[in-house]
């Protein structure tokens, strides 16, 4: 049996809790869609920079165990409630201790019956065609915890993601680049900035300016989370150049300029190709 649980809306749900063992799990390989394009007067296709990764299912099958027909027709029930929601949710296992899955629900069939138990197939459809780690950053700080595993581009080194200086380096451990736009991200820094804040990644290029005073010793903290940029928890992007912080994979070489007395932190997931 494999522990397998469900994430929804922040409640952790183990299925041996309800009575469900997951018996298998099988999650093919990563699928990319290659957005060639064919010229007629030349051989082949010619590569561009838009190939993606697809989404990709996750097939599970699961035993339920039960007394007679209307105890089974109840339990049937109850697990399709806890898999049908109208919002995506995730899943995760002791397979990949340190990684969930963002999914809707697919097909569920029912694959074997008989007096006292029965096997269903559910399919998982992993829309964002990624998996995340189950800990953000934050959680970073003792990496021997049974949320992280060592397949997660981990090794016995220290990483920070919260500083008091000025000139450092944010390793995303994931196989994707954190886009703000489309990923959780978050930024937030103290410190004394009379004009032009800057947070600048040298390995992307990526420039943000704050061209406000920042006065941490009067209680004014800028979070950047996501694409939204507040001061004090007032949206603050007019007094901005508009642009974001992305995280490359590997090495990120942060340089905070314009800021004394620097205290910043960075707050995401990593994200992986299965």
């Amino acid at each position: 049996m494999i522990n397998f649980a469900i994430l929804q809306d922040d409640q952790l749900i183990n299925l041996k809790d309800k009575g469900i063992a997951c018996l298998t799990i099988q999650q093919g390989p990563p699928i990319m869609d290659f957005n060639n394009i064919e010229l007629e007067t030349l051989d082949g296709q010619r590569e561009t920079d838009n190939n993606v990764f697809k989404p990709f299912e996750i097939s599970c099958r699961f035993l339920i165990t039960f007394h007679n027909k209307y105890d089974y027709t109840l339990l049937k029930n109850d697990f399709y409630n806890l898999i049908y929601q109208r919002k995506s949710y995730h899943i995760m296992s002791e397979l990949n201790p340190g990684k969930r899955y963002p999914v809707q629900p697919g097909e569920f069939e029912e694959e074997e019956k008989q007096s006292d138990g029965a096997v269903f197939k559910v399919t998982f459809h992993c829309f964002k065609a990624h998996a995340e780690s189950i800990e953000t950053t934050q959680g970073f700080q003792d990496i021997t915890t049974q949320n992280w595993q060592y397949s997660q581009g981990l090794v016995l080194e220290d990483y920070e993601y919260h500083f008091n200086r000025s000139n450092f380096s944010i390793w995303n451990l994931g196989d994707f680049t954190i886009d703000p736009r489309i990923h959780d991200l978050k930024i937030t820094l103290k410190g004394y900035a009379d004009h032009n804040l800057t947070i600048y990644n040298e390995t992307t290029g990526d420039r943000f300016i704050l061209n406000d005073k920042l006065l941490s010793v009067r209680g004014e903290e800028l979070l950047i989370d996501g694409v939204y940029p507040y001061k004090n928890g007032i949206h603050c992007g007019i007094d901005t150049n508009g642009e974001l912080i992305s995280l490359a994979p590997g090495e990120n070489k942060i340089h905070i300029q314009n800021v004394a007395d620097v205290d910043v932190n960075f707050d995401f997931r990593f994200l992986y190709k299965s």
